[in-house]
């Protein structure tokens, strides 16, 4: 198949090179053709290659474009900076591994990589991270039960950030703005029998992985994640409300200065049955806060049943010229 010339003018140069020594002549002795399979192929390596790690000189680093994150590893832990920005977001160490009746201190280990995987290796326990579009993944692989009685703890310091739990997650709110999200704790045998799990937050600058490891055959795999996330959640109340079904920016509807904005839910069940609503919600010097319906500094509401009220939303700009921005919402359904 002939390469559109469309597509070579919009591939990247490492990719096109690459095309260029593939290209294989055709029988006819006409232009080159291009096995469409290897192009895919070809595709996914680079994606993949793009998160591995590399010592561009100042320590071995890893940038992250699908989570705008770039993580530094070192014996002691990891460093997270925003992709672009050198401000760091995170720093997380392991400090202590043991049970709970016999926590130790864990020092600096031996950092190497291989492809996208990383490890810190220590006399203890393996500390090992895969960067990739899914997220940082973080491990800890213990070839032999440590000694004492009681689950296996590793107790984790975080700077730059604070860690809050949120169900079976834990949200840190870095000290720039940014949110980001450890979850999806995951803990293995070797006989790939799943183990009880959890994660715990003494307190705002701690995380704790704790297994039950009872029965288990060693080694054992711990395996969390790291990921960027939204700077605000905003979660409706109701399951058939459509919460967020319409959303816009609504400008700045108080004039403190910073913009707002609006949230639509065409079938939401308030003060009539499926009106529909709209919501606004204030923005500040730390963005808009998390919340949900309950929290919007102001509610619109149809009158009418079934109304679709908030179907459509926006922000109308300044209408009356007061000096204050204004929202249009829309009633598909309005009689």
């Amino acid at each position: 198949m002939p390469v559109p010339r469309s597509l070579l003018r919009s591939l990247p140069i490492a990719l096109l090179a690459a095309l260029v020594a593939h290209a294989q002549p055709s029988h006819r002795g006409g232009a080159p053709h291009l096995d469409p399979d290897w192009l895919a192929r070809a595709s996914a390596h680079i994606a993949e290659r793009e998160y591995r790690p590399r010592d561009a000189g100042a320590g071995l680093q890893a940038p992250n474009r699908a989570h705008d994150l770039r993580t530094w590893f070192e014996p002691t832990g990891v460093r997270v900076a925003a992709a672009a920005d050198p401000a760091e977001l995170l720093r997380l160490r392991l400090d202590r591994f043991g049970r709970s009746d016999a926590l130790a201190p864990v020092g600096a280990g031996k950092v190497t990589s291989q492809g996208n995987r990383v490890e810190i290796r220590r006399p203890e326990l393996v500390e090992w991270y895969v960067n990739s579009a899914t997220g940082l993944e973080q491990g800890f692989t213990l070839a032999e039960p440590p000694a004492g009685d009681g689950p296996i703890l590793l107790e984790l310091t975080i700077e730059k950030a604070t860690a809050s739990l949120r169900g079976d997650a834990i949200a840190l709110a870095t000290e720039t703005g940014r949110r980001l999200r450890y979850d999806k704790l995951v803990a293995t045998d070797a006989r790939d029998r799943v183990l009880v799990a959890r994660l715990e937050v003494p307190d705002p600058r701690r995380v704790r992985l704790v297994v039950e490891d009872a029965g288990a055959t060693y080694p054992v795999v711990i395996d969390p994640l790291l990921t960027g996330t939204a700077d605000t959640e905003l979660l409706g109340d109701s399951s058939a409300g459509t919460f967020g079904e319409q959303v816009a920016a609504a400008g700045d509807v108080n004039g403190d200065g910073y913009d707002d904005i609006i949230v639509g839910a065409g079938t939401y069940d308030g003060s009539h049955v499926f009106a529909g609503a709209a919501f606004v919600f204030l923005g500040g010097p730390g963005g808009i806060a998390d919340g949900g319906p309950a929290t919007a500094a102001t509610v619109l509401e149809s009158d009418q049943d079934t109304a679709s009220f908030g179907a459509s939303v926006a922000g109308a700009g300044d209408v009356n010229g007061d000096g204050y921005d204004d929202v249009i919402v829309g009633a598909h359904r309005w009689e």
